[in-house]
């Protein structure tokens, strides 16, 4: 507030303060100029400001004493006073320091929005005509604040008796007696024609916008307009941004970097009850380290970088190739490739997409050796013609070459393709019960092929912090996000460094915004998309979901045991190592067999896999061939060139040169 006094002392000697200091030490420490950040504050008022203020206004018509000057000038004393609020000493800076442009990024559960409430109360109260408009991204924040100033109105009578009214609608409105207001309005969090709409043409002398890092950087320039008009009271328009960080280097970052901005960053462990169970349940129910250090630690972490973190993305990048990827390079000649073995698990994830974007598969199979779950295989069948017909055969076959334990794929674009699979199964079903020949691979499309929705929500248990399992319902594709984080944080998951494609895409993922659920909205790279990532995500997931790697645990992502499947063969000391050995699975099964060793069976594949797709062969049912008619043709003495089309576009040639 602007006093018609305020004394002999300057605002220098009030930045003497130990706040301003410790201020003044924190923007040094970040290479912020202090003389740029000083322009918008005066200091903080102490006792001997009120002492001043006090003898200056003996000589005017309307005399205070210290006490009532201290209520004007002290926002956290008048709290304290008037509502019942002992402010924590760093929502007492906060509420002191008289800076024009503030940054709060805080930690969960630090009592921002609650002091946000009660600092509006107290504005309103102590000046006459104040217009105050609060944004925020979703109603329930909103409701949140509203909620807040209700109950200090209410639990303090003497404050209360001087509301006007209060209505809902259109928007959230506290009017009080002296021609004061709050207003709250909803931003909504997606971009668009309208976004920020509903704040634009509003008056403001204190703008605050919650939880900025939530709201889109498009609807947040419709508001900031609001700052450039006329300066109604005479002094700067007081603007405030508070977030609990996402890690995006948006409008908040910018502003918490922005040298006219006095940023106050309080972690979660600075309240007064928090102690290491505390830290134990906010962990566990963070998920992933990254999440706790956002969350609670109110960190920027590396989630600019990427949800999964450029480099942990980089250090899952192994020196191997997929099953059938050629050499690219002279260096990847002696890469170990990926082939199945009897002794690995393995899941098949697959994102369905129609013509020009492709049908997206990943294999992924675990290492019961080192505990790794390694990306063996992956395509993008982008043909303009029949793609999805295309994709159910390659699946088809897929899983009669790599015998996964399930196959997870996508609902969301897959329901004919769902049914054309079980179908296969039920077939291969039939010819069993009536002792028909078939494959036994076959059975997994109808026993172990689940189609997963995005946007659904999943339940899984947990222990709360008392020790007992309660249920918790969650949206399943950021429950499916945080199990494959939480892979990379314990370096868990490899894939080739050759997939370039896979690589930019992980790196290329992050948070856009938070949904009205509270749950994050994903985005991709506009450049490399994100369905390569999503046919690896439901692959994880699969282990996740199958053996409940993830659900409920939070100190490691260490495998569960699984029993051989009847397909499956046990692991033997003589067995290779795939990521070292160069020899391939036909060599050391020759290799062996003529020490006397007994080989283990491993089908091939009716159809090659390749990234060069093909017209589908003729087959006996819906395009896909349930019983072959023909013997298999081995994938030995295959020649590769390097590929035309790039390094993506893979093709394979045999030793005459004509395509496959």
């Amino acid at each position: 507030m602007s006093l018609p006094v305020i004394g002999q002392r300057t605002d220098d000697e009030r930045r003497l303060h130990p706040y301003c200091q410790e201020c003044k030490f924190a923007a040094q420490a970040r290479s912020k100029d202090w003389n740029s950040m000083i322009q918008n504050c005066h200091g903080i008022y102490s006792d001997e400001d009120f002492k001043c203020v006090s003898a200056a206004t003996q000589l005017t018509d309307a005399p205070s004493t210290e006490e009532e000057v201290r209520e004007v000038l002290d926002p956290s004393y008048w709290i304290w006073k008037y509502l019942g609020l002992t402010p924590y000493w760093y929502q007492d800076r906060y509420l002191r320091c008289t800076s024009a442009r503030k940054a709060l990024r805080w930690g969960r559960r630090t009592g921002k929005s609650h002091i946000l409430a009660a600092e509006q109360v107290y504005r309103c109260i102590t000046n006459a005509g104040l217009k105050i408009t609060i944004a925020t991204p979703v109603k329930a924040q909103a409701l949140e604040i509203v909620t807040r100033i209700n109950d200090f109105l209410r639990e303090a009578p003497l404050i209360g008796q001087e509301l006007d009214r209060a209505v809902q609608q259109p928007y959230y409105s506290f009017e009080f007696r002296n021609g004061s207001r709050i207003r709250l309005f909803v931003t909504g969090l997606a971009a668009g024609a309208n976004a920020g709409a509903t704040v634009r043409g509003q008056e403001a002398d204190v703008l605050i916008i919650d939880e900025l890092d939530y709201v889109d950087d498009s609807a947040a320039a419709a508001i900031l307009p609001l700052l450039s008009d006329p300066q109604r009271t005479g002094e700067m328009i007081k603007f405030a941004v508070s977030s609990t960080p996402t890690g995006k280097e948006g409008l908040f970052y910018r502003l918490c970097n922005d040298d006219e901005y006095y940023e106050l960053h309080i972690p979660s462990r600075f309240r007064a009850d928090w102690d290491s169970s505390k830290e134990q349940e906010a962990r566990k129910l963070s998920k992933t380290n990254d999440n706790y250090l956002h969350e609670y630690e109110a960190e920027w972490g590396s989630k600019s970088d990427g949800v999964y973190t450029r480099s942990r993305v980089i250090r899952a990048m192994q020196s191997y190739r997929y099953f059938n990827m050629p050499a690219f390079y002279d260096n990847e000649v002696d890469w170990p490739e990926m082939v199945p073995w009897a002794h690995w698990t393995y899941m098949i994830g697959v994102d369905w997409n129609g013509p020009g974007t492709g049908s997206r598969i990943a294999v992924i199979g675990f290492d019961p050796e080192r505990s790794k779950w390694i990306v063996v295989y992956r395509e993008a069948i982008t043909v303009e013609e029949f793609s999805l017909h295309i994709a159910v055969e390659r699946i088809v076959n897929l899983t009669r070459f790599w015998k996964p334990h399930s196959v997870y794929i996508d609902e969301g674009y897959g329901q004919m393709q769902d049914e054309y699979l079980r179908k296969i199964g039920s077939v291969a079903l039939n010819c069993k019960m009536t002792n028909q020949p078939y494959n036994p691979a076959d059975l997994i499309l109808l026993e172990h092929l689940k189609a997963i929705d995005f946007g659904s929500s999943i339940e899984y248990n947990r222990l709360n912090e008392n020790g007992a399992i309660e249920k918790v319902k969650k949206n399943t594709k950021n429950y499916m996000v945080e199990n494959l984080q939480r892979h990379f944080e314990l370096d868990s998951i490899w894939f080739s460094k050759s997939d370039v494609d896979l690589k930019l895409q992980f790196m290329g993922y992050n948070v856009a915004r938070q949904g009205k659920h509270n749950e994050n909205i994903y985005k991709a790279d506009k450049e490399v998309g994100d369905h390569d990532h999503d046919a690896v995500l439901l692959a994880m997931f699969a282990f996740n979901n199958e053996f409940d790697l993830l659900a409920g645990k939070s100190i490691s992502a260490q495998y569960i045991e699984v029993a051989p499947r009847p397909f499956q063969k046990p692991t033997e000391n003589s067995m290779p190592d795939p990521m070292v050995d160069p020899r391939g699975y036909e060599e050391w099964l020759s290799e062996r067999d003529s020490r006397g060793g007994r080989p283990v069976q491993m089908d091939s594949p009716l159809d090659v896999p390749s990234r060069s797709i093909r017209p589908p062969v003729q087959s006996q049912m819906i395009g896909i061939s349930i019983v072959s008619s023909k013997t298999p043709e081995s994938t030995r003495g295959m020649k590769y060139r390097k590929p035309i089309g790039g390094r993506n576009s893979w093709q394979k040639r045999n030793s005459n040169g004509r395509g496959i």
